[in-house]
């Protein structure tokens, strides 16, 4: 069947974010610009759609770097780290082996795909290294000239879409370039469909930590000891995943820091670390991340050595460019030590260039790109469902204005990633499924 011919709804719920620091639901119409000839040629329908705090950097205009909100007449719909099914594929999509009614992780890092982009056509490389600009959809476009050329809009909806009337998701429409399979038959209930949401995160995770794995300091004959700031929460969560993935629990020393002591012992404790291996920082002390402070917060390091991966995943709203200049001049970062951050907007005054800095080989970078490892992060999520479920929280069956809001203040929310939990709206219904509370509990 041909796209054009699907029966479709006209309008569906959806949350829109209508002006900087504001979301509200509201009845729109259904995409409809998909093109069976054209790059935007599958019909998609969210099943569990995760929160995540790049809905509030679209939200408040953080990310990505210069966007601002359309218009009240084309509002932005976020909704971005989902598992979808297939409504409707192009002859093409079904010759790639995309099939109807599949359910899928759908990667929302999407390029051009346009001749004249030499990353896009030549090098085939993801669409984060898109020289015209990624769209991050259900998030912005970097660039809305290509975007609006090829779709029509300045922004392509994203997963918060429900249909009211047939209690499910509503109409997303996609590439089917950015479709990953995942493996059905593995999952026995919908915390282990959630699980899968956060296959983006994940491969974020293993794109940081690969980024260091070929250092100097890592190929040496001692365990790499990584400190991760705003370790009680889900991105940090998963950077420590992924360096136990890669480097065996035998392999790496893993330190955590946050400001939050309930959030830090439960996350400690969900990771199997030794007693002493946490911090518990005082956010109003200024000198909280200077190597003395550190060190009487981390009795068990030993004197003199210093981490060669420091990822801050609480930003600029704990860590400023003070502190984090601090931990390269005063080398709580190891010589051939890579500092990274998950700040949207970066760290302005971070002095990366300074020459203690370039000269001990240290290096600044981001964790914000999946790049190639989401289908990688999937075959891992897949392999430890049972360890992941019991965080996967569900807390919205339906789509309505207390989940908009829950979703504008995704990065402001004290318990968002508490303990590596992820809050889901769940669209999808099997009643022979295991079902999750918003308490963690379970009933069928």
């Amino acid at each position: 069947m041909a796209l054009k011919d699907l029966d479709l709804p006209k309008t569906q719920r959806a949350i829109v974010f209508p002006a900087r620091g504001q979301a509200e639901v509201r009845e729109v119409d259904v995409p409809r610009f998909f093109d069976d000839d054209g790059p935007w040629n599958v019909v998609l329908r969210p099943l569990a759609v995760g929160r995540c705090p790049s809905d509030t950097a679209s939200c408040e205009e953080e990310f990505p770097p210069g966007f601002r909100l359309p218009s009240a007449t084309q509002p932005v719909v976020p909704g971005h780290e989902q598992v979808v099914e297939v409504v409707g594929a192009s002859v093409a999509a079904q010759r790639a082996g995309i099939e109807v009614g599949g359910w899928y992780v759908y990667d929302i890092n999407i390029g051009c795909g346009e001749p004249d982009c030499y990353p896009c056509a030549v090098q085939k490389r993801p669409g984060i290294d898109c020289s015209k600009g990624t769209l991050f959809q259900g998030i912005g476009a970097a660039n809305e000239s290509w975007v609006l050329r090829q779709t029509g809009l300045r922004h392509v909806p994203g997963s918060y879409v429900y249909d009211p009337v047939e209690r499910r998701g509503g109409i997303m429409v996609g590439r089917h370039t950015q479709l990953l399979p995942l493996d059905r038959s593995r999952l026995r209930g919908e915390a282990d469909l959630a699980v899968l949401t956060q296959a983006d995160a994940l491969a974020c995770a293993f794109m940081a930590i690969r980024g260091v794995a070929k250092l100097h300091a890592w190929e040496e004959g001692f365990r790499p000891a990584l400190f991760l700031i705003g370790g009680g929460g889900r991105i940090a969560y998963w950077l420590a995943e992924a360096a136990l993935a890669e480097r065996g629990r035998d392999g790496v020393d893993l330190f955590l820091a946050d400001v939050d002591a309930d959030r830090l012992a439960m996350t400690a404790e969900r990771l199997g670390l030794p007693q002493g291996n946490t911090y518990l920082v005082d956010p109003d002390d200024p000198d909280a991340f200077s190597t003395a402070a550190i060190r009487r917060g981390l009795a068990i390091l030993e004197k003199g050595r210093a981490f060669n991966l420091i990822l801050d995943a609480a930003g600029h709203k704990y860590v400023g460019a003070a502190a984090t200049n601090r931990m390269f001049l005063e080398k709580v970062l190891d010589r051939n030590g890579t500092y990274i951050t998950t700040a949207h907007g970066g760290i302005p005054g971070v002095e990366a260039g300074a020459f203690e800095t370039v000269f001990a080989n240290q290096r600044f970078a981001g964790a914000l790109s999946p790049h190639r490892y989401i289908p990688r992060a999937i075959a891992y999520l897949q392999a430890n469902i049972s360890r992941y479920a019991p965080h996967m929280v569900i807390t919205h069956r339906e789509l309505d204005d207390s989940l908009a809001q829950k979703v504008r203040i995704a990065g402001k929310d004290p318990d968002i990633g508490r303990g590596a939990n992820t809050y889901i709206a769940m669209w999808h219904r099997d009643p022979t499924w295991t079902q999750r509370s918003p308490d963690g509990g379970t009933t069928r």
